[in-house]
């Protein structure tokens, strides 16, 4: 190149210069005209012939020192190594930043720098029938599910329908709770006792059929005891209980007549029910009649009639007969009687009336008259809830008093007796 300037070298020249080109004089072609010379040849020809050294800056003709190269970033990097001073590294890496936060463009306005920054509605794109995108939250709706997801992300709720269950069902089927599983299940119903059921499309028929009455059951005890035993189905049972008769007394000369005994008691279950029987006829006096508890009708039973009169020592009334007393009447009736002259007459079977008392002959001195029986105790009960089994007891008759002298027995008085009727639907 000539001794002249930069400047006087290039001086007068108006040509338009290429980018990555200068003008000059390539260092193989010698002094001679200015010459358009790519930078990178250029290049190339100063390294070959040791004029400049890759980075750094000596050995160009004219070239200053580094004194200090300094490196900004924004705030995203951290910067190490700047300044350089003389000769080094400068070294930029990513500043940490929050979790979840990303780098991206400002949230909302217009254009502007990236920061680092947690998204927003607006970053993500809206959902396609075939892309994922944002999607709004929704309150929640007792009973109300998502049925579906618009394309501007917002979700639709509503109440299921029959016709949204997944599973299939047959005619009748029904879901219902299960506490096993804390879930539902598919069932049918169950017709009971007396019921149709007719499974439809879409319809469940009930229907009552006409059943056939169970005739009721009726258990009779006149004598003994023992268990009764509850019949199987039996709703509820009606007893009822007639406690015995007692016996009337015997007629005769006066402090020789035997007295009746008392009857006996009808029992049912243990402590429940008591029909308890009527006492017998005590010389002239007739038997009180028996006690009854535990039931819905509790009677007591009727005294024996005492005996009419009692001849002591009389010679006014030879040739007249004495009756004696009547025997108590049940709620069956069927009391025993007294004759004017002669024995007792029974009471009927298994009333529970008194017998009656010996009548009397006037014609014989100090002749005394027998009373009659008493009539047993009557109790009646309608049980709703029977137990499987009941103990019982039927009362015996009350026997006669026996006849004194010149006179005549009383009558015995009537069993008890224990009806029992069981029902069924």
């Amino acid at each position: 190149m000539s001794n002249q300037t930069p400047r006087a070298a290039v001086r007068g020249i108006r040509q338009t210069i290429p980018a990555g080109y200068v003008i000059g004089r390539h260092p193989s072609a010698g002094d001679g005209a200015a010459q358009m010379i790519p930078m990178s040849a250029l290049a190339d020809a100063l390294r070959a012939t040791g004029r400049i050294v890759t980075g750094t800056t000596t050995g160009i003709p004219g070239a200053g020192t580094v004194t200090n190269v300094a490196l900004a970033l924004p705030a995203q990097f951290t910067v190490t190594g700047s300044p350089i001073t003389g000769s080094g590294t400068i070294t930029a890496s990513w500043a940490s930043q929050s979790q979840n936060y990303v780098f991206a463009g400002p949230a909302s306005g217009g254009a502007g720098a990236p920061v680092f920054r947690q998204l927003v509605a607006a970053d993500l794109p809206l959902p396609t029938n075939s892309s994922i995108g944002g999607v709004e939250a929704v309150a929640q709706v007792a009973h109300e599910w998502v049925q579906y997801i618009d394309t501007s992300g917002v979700p639709h709720l509503a109440r299921p329908a029959v016709a949204d269950l997944s599973d299939t069902f047959s005619d009748g089927q029904l879901l219902i709770g299960d506490s096993s599983t804390s879930g539902l299940d598919k069932a049918t119903l169950t017709a009971g006792s007396g019921i149709t059921i007719t499974n439809g499309h879409g319809s469940i028929t009930l229907a009552a059929t006409a059943a056939t009455p169970t005739a009721p059951q009726r258990t009779v005890y006149a004598s003994g005891s023992g268990t009764y035993t509850t019949p199987a189905n039996a709703l509820y049972l009606v007893v009822r209980a007639q406690g015995a008769g007692g016996g009337g007394a015997g007629s005769g000369t006066n402090g020789t007549v035997g007295n009746g005994s008392a009857g006996g008691n009808t029992t049912f279950g243990t402590a429940l029910l008591a029909a308890n029987g009527g006492a017998g006829g005590a010389g002239t006096a007739g038997g009180a009649g028996g006690s009854a508890s535990g039931g819905d009708i509790n009677i007591a039973g009727a005294h024996g009639h005492d005996a009419v009169n009692n001849i002591v020592n009389s010679t006014n009334f030879y040739g007249t007969n004495w009756k004696g007393g009547d025997g108590g009447a049940s709620v069956f009736g069927g009391a025993g009687t007294s004759p004017t002259h002669g024995a007792g007459i029974a009471a009927s079977t298994n009333s529970g009336s008194g017998g009656g008392g010996g009548g009397g002959d006037a014609n014989i001195s100090n002749m005394v008259m027998g009373g009659g029986g008493g009539a047993g105790g009557y109790v009646e009960k309608l049980i709703a809830s029977p137990a499987a089994s009941y103990p019982y007891a039927v009362g015996g008759t009350g026997t006669a008093g026996t006849n004194g002298t010149s006179g005549y027995t009383g009558a015995q008085g009537a069993e008890g007796i224990l009806i029992i009727d069981a029902y069924f639907q």
